[in-house]
């Protein structure tokens, strides 16, 4: 997940406890209901097995379409919030949780990542590194 998601290593995840994850309003409002704003948290389904594709079934949809992943990425668990509008959205910081930190991450760029955050005592910070007797990694904390 690391090498495909966060620069070889070089990025972070932010963790988010999901029920408290809200984005804040877009500014398109139809009828009292904020348009394009992100739905979810979907949970993603992991499976072997294409998706049918006989629209009558109805399994092939938007929803399920976006929240399918191949069963060798099960390990993510991850959910999913799926807008109409691509973009950037704001999140509510009462919602991030923990800052990862990536095996190959600058010392600096976690010292500036921990300042913007400095005042959150809420948030965690761990590091991927590598196990030192067997392949793989695991996570530190800082």
């Amino acid at each position: 997940m690391w090498a495909n998601y966060a620069d070889k290593h070089k990025g972070v995840c932010l963790v988010f406890n999901k029920d408290e994850l809200e984005f804040q309003p877009l500014n398109t409002v139809v009828d009292g209901i904020a348009v394009n704003k992100p739905t979810g948290p979907h949970e993603v389904k992991y499976t072997k097995k294409y998706l049918d594709s006989n629209p009558l079934s109805n399994e092939l949809n938007q929803v399920n379409f976006l929240t399918t992943k191949f069963d060798v990425w099960k390990n993510e668990k991850e959910y999913r919030y799926i807008s109409s509008r691509s973009g950037s959205y704001k999140f509510e910081i009462n919602s991030l949780q923990e800052i990862i930190f990536g095996l190959r991450i600058s010392p600096s760029a976690i010292k500036t990542i921990r300042n913007i955050y400095k005042d959150n005592e809420t948030i965690s910070y761990r590091q991927i590194e590598l196990n030192d007797s067997e392949f793989g990694f695991r996570l530190k904390e800082l």
